[in-house]
């Protein structure tokens, strides 16, 4: 295995504009102080993020080479990286660790970053770039953002005998968008084939009856903890979010279900107190987006950098949404050289390094962000693949002598002549031992499709079966249900409405027919119990009246709408179903002006009447800078979620079609095509889709939806009246 010298590069105190100290130090090659000037501005960065997060995600991870946005980011990781070594000293120091790896065939250097100030820690450092490649893509180079340790507090390797277990904890809510649970299985597994009885996967959440809630978690980990058989890694898939409080504040959380299968947000503070308490697990893999984003006010408030401080040595975390692909390759090749013994910066270098190569000018490398805690990178002692015992295999039998042949050969025939007897006995109409064997084995209910089907994800039910033959393939990671999970009662048919929380979604409501009176909001009585398949009424919570808030209708879309008559505000869930009415527009008016402020709170944008035309402009901090200037108007401008682009109606066609452009007013381009009407956009809360009002269809004014490469337009309210003015609520 590779042995790394550590280079510890400590960015400091803020010492004027844009200009903080820098440290680096290691045993082998001591200390050097500098100075650290940040090569961007604000703006600058936020481009290449919003390009990163933005574009990355409608290319599927792909930047051909000499695109622009490649060009991008390679000079932003040169950027970078220039600035580390700009200080003479600091080069020296970085020359002489590297020159002392050179000369070894099994040395390489390790890259722990500690960060201090909150703005350079949103920095995608994975993309360091040393002007001939990017750091992260090879094992002698592993780059870390390192957590540092309270005084006495030790984190040494767990010694463990394989398989490495894996928990595969997979949250489906029904109120978020869809994720395929049996794909991301079918994914693992076979990513996982290569490694054998090394590794043994499990997974929850998978069954539509069987919701991942935080009670189900919880007692899978303390069950298998008591049959002796703890889990080592938690690898979560699902949904993530970051909600800003104000004031810089903030907190991550990843988002699990309740028992009817509605969305349960969990932050790293209390999943890392449920963890804290089960030091077999390692290592914790989150695959959700925003799962490793923070603000720059509050880094600290995220979910991977929670679940390290409260003990888990390393926590691998996406920081932006990846292609299923990507996924596929970075969980196999991780864990594959996991299970052989790397170190886990090692082993992500590897994985990182083969996505690069398998998926030409992919930069989705730089997507999982490696946060540890572990001073030497080992979580695991596992013993080497040599040094395991071999399993046992079947011993050739060389033919003995002849003289010894007639001696061992009565016992066979003394089997075969009872085998026939039996089989006479059974089959020709003897003693009906058939009958007799069936009266002895346990009834199984259900259904047919209960045995037939996919191996239900962990429930167990009571009544024994048959296990599958093991096949002749070649083995791949044995995939076993955690202990004794209770059979879960299935989901009532009726409803239940919930009492909101702060990131939860509303009641669901039935959206209204073509013929049907809008529906209002008001309390909702209890709902009456619904009878089950096993007997007995279903246990529903208790209802309560819903309170609007827009913390309440987070995801959903408000818009005007004649549906009532006359003009009143309504809101649809994101797929466009469960439309509610709003009693007033005050909420409405709220979250529309909050479209025109960006996220930092410092810069609005306006439209201003400019000799004779409609411009937008950006306002604020500094000067007002005009964003757009043409002999057509430009309006409707909206802030995407993180501030880094701007979505605008312009008529520079003819038409008045939806346009985006970066947040200084750069590299616009066409979103919409149509000889009409496309206006009021507004972003989704993931940055990825843009909603607005188009007559595109009958003439009627309807709110429709498209992706950030214009593809995928699809009319979401689809109804018989005139909608407008959507307002995404983030």
């Amino acid at each position: 295995m590779i042995q790394y010298i550590d280079l510890r590069i400590e960015i400091g105190e803020r010492i004027g504009q844009n200009r903080f100290t820098v440290r680096m130090s290691s045993e082998a090659v001591g200390e050097a102080h500098g100075e650290f000037v940040l090569p961007f501005s604000t703006l600058e960065i936020g481009r290449v993020l919003g390009m990163v997060d933005a574009r990355l995600g409608r290319t599927g991870g792909i930047l051909r080479q000499g695109s622009i946005e490649r060009q991008r980011l390679v000079a932003f990781g040169q950027g970078l990286f220039e600035a580390l070594l700009a200080s003479p000293e600091i080069r020296a120091c970085y020359e002489q660790a590297r020159g002392m790896i050179q000369a070894y065939e099994n040395r390489g250097l390790r890259l722990r970053l500690v960060v201090r100030d909150p703005l350079l820690r949103v920095l995608p450092w994975e993309f360091l770039h040393d002007g001939e490649t990017f750091l992260t893509i090879s094992n002698r180079t592993p780059l870390v953002r390192y957590v540092e340790l309270h005084p006495g507090q030790q984190c040494r390797p767990l010694a463990i005998q394989p398989p490495l277990r894996i928990l595969v904890a997979i949250a489906t809510p029904s109120d978020q968008p869809a994720l395929d649970g049996e794909s991301e299985r079918r994914r693992i597994e076979g990513a996982l084939a290569r490694i054998g009885n090394r590794v043994e996967v499990s997974f929850l959440g998978l069954h539509p009856d069987q919701p991942l809630t935080y009670q189900l978690l919880h007692h899978t980990l303390s069950e298998a903890y008591a049959a002796g058989r703890p889990f080592h890694i938690l690898h979560f898939i699902g949904h993530g979010q970051y909600v800003p409080q104000g004031n810089g504040l903030g907190a991550g959380y990843l988002i699990l279900e309740n028992e009817a299968g509605w969305s349960e947000p969990y932050s790293g503070e209390k999943l890392g107190n449920l963890l804290r308490d089960h030091p077999s697990v390692r290592l914790a893999v989150i695959n959700a987006c925003e799962g490793a984003r923070a603000e720059s006010d509050n880094p600290f408030a995220d979910v991977a950098t929670a679940l390290v401080r409260s003990g888990v040595p390393a926590v691998v975390a996406m920081q932006f949404s990846i292609s299923d692909r990507a996924a596929g390759i970075l969980s196999g090749e991780f864990y594959f050289h996991l299970a052989l013994g790397y170190s886990v910066d090692a082993a992500l270098a590897e994985a990182r390094k083969t996505l690069y190569a398998l998926i030409p000018d992919s930069v989705e490398f730089g997507a999982p962000v490696l946060f540890m805690r572990a001073p030497e990178g080992r979580i695991f002692d596992l013993p080497a693949m040599a040094e395991q015992p071999a399993r046992p295999r079947p011993t050739r039998i060389e033919p003995r002598p002849a003289r010894f042949q007639g001696r061992r050969l009565w016992p066979v025939l003394f089997l075969a002549l009872v085998c026939v007897v039996g089989w006479a006995w059974v089959v020709k109409g003897g003693l009906p031992l058939t009958a007799w064997w069936k009266s002895t084995m346990p009834t199984v209910t259900g259904t047919s499709a209960l045995l037939t089907g996919p191996p239900l994800p962990l429930a167990t039910t009571s009544a024994p079966f048959s296990p599958t033959p093991e096949p002749t393939a070649t083995p791949g990671p044995t995939v076993v249900p955690p202990t004794a999970t209770p059979t879960r009662t299935p989901r009532p048919t009726a409803t239940p409405t919930r009492t909101p929380r702060p990131t939860a979604t509303p009641t669901r409501t039935p959206r209204p027919s073509p013929t049907a009176s809008p529906v209002v909001a008001t309390p909702t009585a209890t709902a009456s119990p619904t009878a089950r398949a096993g007997g007995g009424p279903v246990r529903q919570p208790t209802a309560t009246a819903t309170p609007w808030t827009l913390a309440t209708l987070r995801g959903w879309i408000l818009f005007l709408s004649d549906r009532a008559g006359g003009e009143a505000v309504f809101a649809m869930k994101a797929d466009g179903t469960e439309v509610i009415r709003l009693p007033d527009r005050s909420l409405y008016d709220q979250a529309a002006a909050a479209e025109r402020v960006h996220p930092n709170g410092l810069w609005r944008l306006v439209v201003r009447n400019h000799e004779g035309n409609f411009e937008v402009w950006r306002m604020g901090e500094g000067e007002d800078l005009q964003l757009t200037s043409n002999g057509a108007a430009d309006y409707d401008p909206a802030w995407s979620p993180e501030g880094w682009l701007i979505a605008f109606v312009s008529g520079r066609f003819g038409s008045d079609d939806i346009f985006v452009m970066d947040a200084n007013g750069q590299n616009d381009y066409r979103l919409t095509y149509y000889d009409g009407y496309d206006k009021h956009p507004t972003w989704s809360p993931d940055g990825r889709r843009i909603a607005f009002w188009s007559d595109r269809q009958e003439g009627r004014r309807q709110i429709w939806v498209i992706n950030l490469d214009g593809t995928k337009a699809a009319n979401l309210s689809n109804s018989p009246y005139n909608d407008w003015d959507p307002v995404w609520v983030k």
